[in-house]
């Protein structure tokens, strides 16, 4: 009996401590100033899949506190310490679930921060787009004055800026898809590449 109460407490000290752990680690996270949109959209979709399993946590108090009961009718020395844990959990719960909504107010205030500097990325760069259209319209390598080196140079340097573009645009779209904003493919870009006979 002596083993199996042992074990039982064991079990039971590792789930009730996993409780506060896990609550401990989740607002530590949900809190931190995030330092990207993908670090933004990692903690979004932790706090959508703390909230969402929030029952399924609170389901779980009930089985502990058995385990607790049991080892209460055996008389088990547990100390004080463990058993004002036991007391508090579904206190310390609801206070998680009130910080946890705090924590979910303050992402969506970066959130709107976020999508303000996307979008005023997004301007900047179709704008930078249509100028680089525009400066190979007009100062590519097309005038007859040039020579073949001088042509290929200047083609060489407009693929550099047409492969910047598209890392730039590749970019873009990873915060656009945090944001679910669709837009089409820059325009501008595909009309240089065409001109400038490189794979679309």
């Amino acid at each position: 009996v002596e083993v199996y109460l042992e074990v039982l407490n064991s079990i039971a000290v590792a789930e009730l401590e996993g409780f506060y752990k896990d609550w401990d680690a989740t607002l530590f996270e949900l809190r931190k100033r995030p330092r990207s949109l993908d670090h933004l959209g990692e903690q979004l979709q932790l706090a959508v899949k703390v909230t969402t399993d929030l029952p399924v946590t609170e389901a779980k108090f009930e089985p502990l506190q058995a385990k607790y009961k049991r080892l209460d009718e055996f008389k088990k020395q547990i100390s004080e310490e463990e058993r004002k844990r036991v007391r508090e959990l579904r206190q310390h719960f609801e206070d998680f679930k009130g910080h946890l909504g705090d924590a979910k107010k303050e992402l969506d205030v970066y959130r709107e921060q976020f999508k303000q500097d996307l979008e005023t990325d997004m301007r900047a760069f179709s704008s930078a787009c249509e100028q680089l259209r525009k400066d190979l319209a007009e100062s590519g390598p097309y005038q007859a004055s040039l020579t073949c080196a001088e042509a290929f140079t200047k083609i060489a340097d407009y693929k550099t800026k047409l492969a910047q573009r598209r890392d730039k645009e590749s970019e873009l779209r990873q915060g656009m898809s945090v944001f679910g904003i669709q837009k089409e493919p820059q325009k501008d870009l595909k009309e240089a590449q065409m001109e400038l006979e490189l794979p679309t």
